[in-house]
């Protein structure tokens, strides 16, 4: 997942979603785009819950 994920951190958040709403893109390609941002949320969640402020800013370098 990680690895999938840095190749997608380049778009910006409204990019992948408006991915994910393209009915012309492969339906099991745009679950996994669907997923890979569901782990990121919950990712960017934990580690600010652990280090408040800092979360967002380390899960880009992820």
């Amino acid at each position: 997942m990680p690895e999938m994920w840095k190749r997608r951190v380049k778009k910006s958040d409204e990019e992948l979603r408006a991915f994910i709403a393209e009915e012309n893109e492969p339906q099991f390609i745009r679950d996994a785009v669907e997923a890979e941002r569901a782990v990121y949320d919950v990712l960017r969640v934990l580690r600010d819950l652990h280090h408040p402020g800092v979360g967002a800013q380390r899960v880009s370098g992820y």
